[in-house]
């Protein structure tokens, strides 16, 4: 369980992933559109000490995308809210909210291939998408070590077979 302080992994890790990865943060999600920064901070201050709140909006229509972040002042409190909001359903609402550390920006790695083609992290990918991306790679793998990787203009412009 994510909340639980025993998941640590070798060297203050959770799941697998090192502990300088995560700070003080917390992602949640499938928060109802109408809640504002101030009702986060009320439902995440039993945690602990709530040092920043933000609902994430959408870039597009500048309302509400159902995601907020909340700052924590220790990994402590933030793994407490985690454990205490995590599938937990606001009253009115009908999902449960989805809560877990925030990975810092630095330590993310990009998505997997599967990921562009459907297949999100930790769901199985099917063997049409594992081959394409096996394909994609011994092409480029191929492509690359004959020298044919060139921009259109620097193979006369027209970029197509010789």
């Amino acid at each position: 369980m994510l909340g639980d302080p025993s998941a640590m992994g070798v060297g203050g890790g959770i799941g697998g992933v090192p502990a300088n990865s995560f700070s003080a943060n917390v992602w949640v999600g499938n928060l109802p559109l109408h809640l504002g920064e101030s009702d986060l901070e009320t439902i995440f201050g039993q945690f602990g000490v709530v040092t920043s709140v933000k609902v994430l909006r959408d870039r597009t229509t500048g309302g509400a995308s159902g995601a907020g972040m909340v700052n924590f002042s220790t990994l402590g409190e933030a793994l407490a809210a985690v454990s205490g909001v995590n599938g937990k359903v606001l009253p009115g609402s009908v999902k449960p909210l989805v809560a877990r550390l925030a990975e810092s920006k630095k330590d993310r790695s990009p998505p997997a291939l599967g990921t562009f083609l459907g297949a999100g992290p930790g769901l199985p990918t099917s063997p049409a998408v594992t081959e394409l991306g096996s394909l994609a790679s011994g092409l480029t793998s191929a492509v690359a070590g004959r020298g044919e990787l060139s921009s259109p203009s620097a193979a006369g412009g027209g970029g197509g077979m010789p």
